[in-house]
Order: C-alpha cells, then sequence, then structure tokens
C-alpha cells in the first residue's frame, strides 16, 4: 500500500525568510510506503505424536554441525542406551534444513528423531 504526498518547495530569494509571490516553486512527489509485507500464512501443522516406549525403536539423532552439540549428542546416545537396552541408535548429519531427502532417509530408518540446534 503506498499513498502519494504533494508539497510545494519555493525557490529563489526570500523577503523576511518567506517566498515572494513572484518567486516560481517546484513540486515534489513523495511517495510513502507501508514497510509491513503482505506474507502468506504456512499452513499449520500438529506435531508428530509421542513415541510412548523406545524399548526396541530405531532412534534417530540428527546434528547439523554445529560445534559442541555432537557432545551432547554423544551423552543423549548413552543416556538412551542405559535406559532402553533394547532401542537402535542412528546417527544423522547434515545442514541445518535436512530437506526433503534426508527427511525420507531418516524417516525409512528410524521410528523416531532427535533434532536439535542452538548454542
Amino acid at each position: 500500500m503506498s499513498r502519494k504526498v504533494r508539497e510545494s518547495a519555493p525557490t529563489g530569494a526570500k523577503a523576511n525568510g518567506r517566498p515572494t509571490a513572484k518567486e516560481p516553486s517546484t513540486r515534489v512527489s513523495l511517495e510513502v510506503m507501508n514497510p509491513r509485507a503482505s506474507v502468506a500464512r504456512r499452513p499449520v501443522v500438529a506435531p508428530a505424536p509421542r513415541v510412548r516406549d523406545l524399548a526396541g525403536k530405531r532412534v534417530g539423532i540428527y546434528w547439523n554441525g554445529k560445534a559442541g552439540a555432537n557432545n551432547f549428542f554423544d551423552v543423549i546416545e548413552e543416556l538412551l542406551t542405559e535406559r532402553f537396552p533394547a532401542a537402535t541408535i542412528a546417527r544423522f548429519e547434515g545442514p541445518l534444513d535436512a530437506g526433503d531427502a534426508a527427511a525420507a532417509a531418516m524417516a525409512r530408518d528410524a521410528d523416531t528423531v532427535i533434532y536439535g540446534i542452538g548454542d
């Protein structure tokens, strides 16, 4: 949405700080823009249901390469292995946005995935 505003801007000599009646003026046109974008909202997708028990499940852990997160996920894997010895752990690695191909591979190779990012 935009709105046009027109103003007169006098030019030439001034008497007492005001333009004289015979001075020409130049018109200036300003266009005021609305800085808010119109963005279509994505449909809301409900989160996947929680896995009630990890015993015998294939658990995927996705790491996006952020420094230090691998150490965190190592500890998560140790804790999961202690608590759910029948579960198998698969590690996945890739960019922040895993993309459709990697998501499909994780869905094929794991029953549930732990995906975390942060500093």
